[in-house]
């Protein structure tokens, strides 16, 4: 049973690498964001292509990590996950990347680059192509920003791949100390301890009272 320990542990591994590649795509995707005016709109533009997918990169890293980890996808944790990063807005982009990555595996399900390579080049069709809000043929095109942007793609995923790793084997070690016995007194023993020692203690008083009594004269 998936515990709200491992839900919030998992979604904290998405929190963290999302926001920390968000910089770096930005970058090696070349999307033009001015300096004063427009920039909160561009900002927003880039944030609605790059949430979607984000989150169906890491729902696949999810998916086949916990495959890996108990012989099948826990399908809890990852629903859980995708109710809260994929409201109804992101949805239609979200099921793209999601069918995309879905595809491809049934493809060649050992060959990572060919989910990596895909969803690259759907991520910056989306940002440049014909229906973008300002297209650029060129960028779209350019063999140079396809390779930087594999390489984003790729370390997002390897970074989701461990973070995940980490927080269930941690997670696992918790519920496995959990279910060891906890400290215990053994009242028996202890009263068999106790009536052993009171035992003694009259055997030696007996013992040695007779010879008091004879040497102290009573």
């Amino acid at each position: 049973m998936t515990t709200q320990q491992e839900i919030s542990a998992v979604q904290r591994v998405y929190d963290h690498f999302s926001k920390s590649r968000y910089k770096s795509f930005l970058k090696a995707s070349d999307f033009y964001v001015p300096f004063f005016f427009g920039k909160k709109k561009r900002m927003a533009e880039f944030s609605k292509e790059y949430a979607p997918f984000a989150a169906a990169c890491f729902t696949e890293i999810l998916r086949n990590q916990t495959a890996k980890d108990s012989g099948e996808p826990n399908e809890e944790l990852i629903s859980a996950f995708v109710n809260k990063y994929v409201p109804e807005a992101l949805k239609p982009a979200y099921d793209e990347y999601w069918a995309l990555i879905c595809t491809e595996v049934d493809k060649n399900p050992e060959d990572a680059r060919q989910i990596v390579s895909g969803l690259s080049t759907l991520f910056m069709y989306k940002l440049f192509g014909p229906n973008a809000e300002q297209p650029d043929p060129d960028i779209l095109n350019s063999h140079r920003h396809q390779v930087a942007m594999d390489f984003q793609v790729g370390s997002l995923m390897f970074e989701f791949t461990h973070g995940i790793k980490v927080v269930l084997e941690k997670e696992k070690k918790k519920k496995r100390k959990k279910k060891l016995p906890s400290d215990f007194y053994d009242y028996n023993l202890l009263a068999c301890t106790i009536l052993l020692v009171s035992f003694g203690l009259i055997m030696l008083y007996s013992a040695s009272a007779y010879e008091a009594a004879s040497t102290f004269k009573g």
